[in-house]
């Protein structure tokens, strides 16, 4: 039997003593050996307070290898569309029009560089084209940083640490998204509104939404404060099924020890940097809007560093891992829109204030505190001057002169304040709906594997750590690059173009679904190794055995139900996700937000059986991780095809030059000015009806008053000159 727990033997994990040296272990029968019994390794230093690293590792001659390194050929094409539009754009362009886009381009160049005198003519161009490389560094940044951050976050976390952090970002997610509604919304009607030159409208949207987030962001970092202080309430939220663990495997002093304030400072961090979050993702929209990619992308770079420097710089000496990632998200997510707020408000920003109209103001910002309120309001108050004005004549002689008088560009302007207001709100709480609608699933997934068997929500742990390295990083890139193309085509009239950039882009994302296939189906026994590594350390007691067992197997060595089974559904999820982000944020570019609303909740629909079979129904698969990971994943296939449809309907549509959903902001500036044009042709009709009978008559009688005494000065005339 010891030969058979021996170093040698080809367990999968190998256990050290105190001073790093391999230990064997020993051999025991269990519920799920498979004859031979089952090893653990109880000399080996390894205690709920130790470092994971100290206690075990995967063995070199487990033979674990991944598909990762083969994802990276993503770099190859998942940036095409991008490079292919902007070719597209420039060849579509007349002679004219490129004169006038290289001129535009030459005055976008940074004037701090171009007009410093201290900076050499031969270093600025060095320097232009560095800055030049703004935009894909930050991209190559964002998909690149995630994949390493997840892996490190699975190595060096203990098993209670990441099932914890699990659980509260299931949490978190669905319940930040209610105030975050208005961030995207924005971003995506910036881009339009800088894209037509509309400078006015431009302004007002960049401090409503500042606005918008400020109330959302303080609102939902009281909220995550109270329910992280409140007795009893973050137990319940974090480690629902820490007393259900301690009843399933009895004596395993990993789970009697979890203890809810290691998560408390990472929740505290999560719940204020909300707020920086969603005012640097309105500064951003604005700077995508206004084309200056480059900058933002230098500026978001610098966030991306001071992450790593935070994160990877510390991470295998830090005590608790899980606040140092709450440190390193809240100085990445509130060191954008510090950096972004100091260059709009210096002289350093002027040539951005002059090309957009948009001039940050406090007062501005708190100005439209109330005005959702005074939007509500506004639909009724029109309705009572209406019925009002119907009753007196007068009252609609007056309004009409006052409606060509000097105070009715105040009042236009009130009321597009009000409509842009309203028309952030509806619109971002479709989007909020449709987002907590999808991170719902996975929640209720999340907890009810958490309160089921904490090996289980292990499991679904395991595979989320690696969907960002598998297709999600990758298609958050191409996602980047349709919101910021999107406008462009839309809002310049190049539909056709638009229509062959989303038919690149969905043909880069079956590349990469059959990149994710290949570099994922081969690798599963390499997967599951490399994810779940520090679930070793359940193989230090004979108590805690039976958990490494449900999530490895007897010895490691897999089987049915176990994390090596699990990732079979892998390369799908993976894939659905990688779809469905490239095909949102399409949709959202197109502003079709009522299709995907109404999609969005049919779809949902379907997780409610799917997640009732998987645990109620007397099946084999009943309470197993891959049946509540793949629940989540069905109303995501539902929107998918619902996605398919609706894009290949709305690319014949914009292929014939139909309007729709996307040409609702100039419609609505033409329906505006048109309705404006009516209600002052209105006015004018509405006085001349006002002029009574008695009016005309008198009218009449002046007119007849008048040529009399013109013919009598006319014959007095005459008989003047005859004299």
């Amino acid at each position: 039997m010891a030969s058979f727990c021996s170093i040698e033997a080809g367990f999968p994990f190998v256990f050290f003593d105190g001073d790093g040296e391999a230990v064997n272990g020993t051999a025991v029968a269990t519920a799920g050996g498979n004859g031979t019994g089952s090893c653990f390794f109880p000399s080996a230093t390894c205690s709920p307070e130790g470092r994971v690293s100290d206690c075990c590792g995967i063995s070199p001659s487990a033979g674990v290898a991944t598909g990762a390194n083969y994802m990276f050929l993503a770099f190859a094409f998942f940036m095409a569309p991008l490079f292919w539009a902007i070719s597209a754009i420039y060849g579509s362009m007349t002679p004219e029009e490129r004169e006038i886009s290289d001129q535009k381009d030459e005055e976008r160049k940074p004037r701090f560089i171009t007009h410093n005198r201290c900076i050499p003519e031969f270093l600025k161009k060095t320097l232009l084209g560095v800055y030049e490389l703004g935009l894909p560094f930050v991209i190559t940044a964002r998909v690149t940083i995630p994949i390493f951050a997840k892996k490190t976050q699975q190595r060096y976390m203990t098993v209670d640490q990441r099932t914890s952090l699990a659980a509260s970002e299931a949490f978190m997610v669905p319940f930040f998204t209610i105030f975050t509604f208005v961030e995207e919304i924005v971003m995506i009607r910036v881009n339009y509104a800088v894209s037509e030159n509309d400078k006015a409208l431009t302004d007002r949207l960049v401090h409503a939404g500042l606005a918008g987030v400020i109330v959302t962001g303080t609102i939902g970092g009281i909220v995550g404060t109270a329910l992280g202080l409140l007795p009893g309430a973050l137990e319940a939220l974090t480690i629902p099924g820490a007393e259900n663990d301690v009843a399933v495997y009895p004596g395993c002093n990993f789970l009697e020890a979890v203890d809810v304030s290691m998560i408390l400072p990472y929740w505290l961090l999560e719940s204020w940097e909300l707020i920086g979050k969603q005012i640097g993702g309105v500064l951003s929209g604005f700077l995508f809007g206004a084309l200056e990619f480059n900058l933002l992308g230098w500026i978001g770079l610098v966030g991306e560093i001071l992450y790593c420097f935070i994160w990877f710089g510390n991470i295998a000496t830090y005590g608790n891992p899980v606040t140092l990632l709450g440190i390193a998200e809240f100085v990445l997510d509130w060191t954008t829109p510090i950096l972004l707020t100091l260059f709009l408000v210096t002289p350093i920003g002027s040539q951005i204030r002059e090309q957009t109209g948009v001039e940050l103001s406090i007062t501005k910002v708190c100005s439209y505190f109330l005005r959702p309120l005074a939007a509500f309001r506004k639909p009724a108050l029109e309705q009572s001057d209406e019925k009002d004005g119907s009753d007196d004549i007068n009252g609609d002689k007056d309004n009409a002169a006052s409606s060509n008088g000097d105070g009715n560009d105040s009042d236009d302007d009130d009321d597009d304040d009000q409509r842009e207001t309203m028309s952030l709100l509806i619109e971002g709480l479709k989007i909020m709906f449709m987002d907590i609608v999808i991170q719902a699933c996975m929640t209720c997934s999340i907890y009810l594997a958490l309160t089921t068997d904490g090996a289980i929500a292990y499991q679904i742990t395991a595979l989320q750590s690696e969907l960002p390295a598998y297709g999600i990083a990758y298609a958050m890139g191409m996602a980047i690059n349709t919101q910021i193309l999107g406008p462009i085509f839309l809002s310049n009239g190049m539909h056709g173009l638009f229509v062959k950039y989303i038919k690149i882009s969905m043909a880069c994302v079956l590349v990469l679904v059959a990149l994710i296939c290949s570099s994922t189906g081969p690798f599963f026994r390499g997967l599951a190794l490399d994810s779940g590594a520090n679930a070793c350390t359940y193989a230090s007691s004979a108590e805690c055995l039976p958990y490494f067992e449900n999530v490895f197997g007897p010895n490691g060595e897999g089987g049915i139900y176990t994390l090596f089974f699990t990732y079979y559904a892998f390369p799908i999820a993976a894939s659905i996700d990688a779809i469905l982000l490239v095909m949102r944020a399409t949709l959202l570019t197109l502003l079709d937000f009522d299709y995907m609303f109404y999609s969005t909740i049919a779809a949902s629909i379907s997780y409610v059986p799917a997640i009732l079979v998987v645990t109620l129904a007397p099946l084999s698969v009943q309470n197993q991780a891959i049946g509540m990971f793949s629940a989540y994943y069905v109303p995501q296939v539902m929107l998918v095809f619902c996605f398919s449809a609706r894009l290949v309907f709305v690319t014949r549509k914009l292929e014939a030059g139909e309007t729709g959903p996307w040409s609702s902001p100039q419609k609505q500036k033409e329906r505006r000015s048109s309705m404006q044009s009516a209600q002052s042709i209105r006015g004018i009709s509405q006085s001349i009806r006002g002029i009574t009978a008695e009016d005309a008559i008198e009218a009449a009688n002046a007119e007849k008053r008048a040529a009399d005494y013109s013919n009598i000065h006319s014959n007095h005339s005459s008989s003047s000159c005859s004299a």
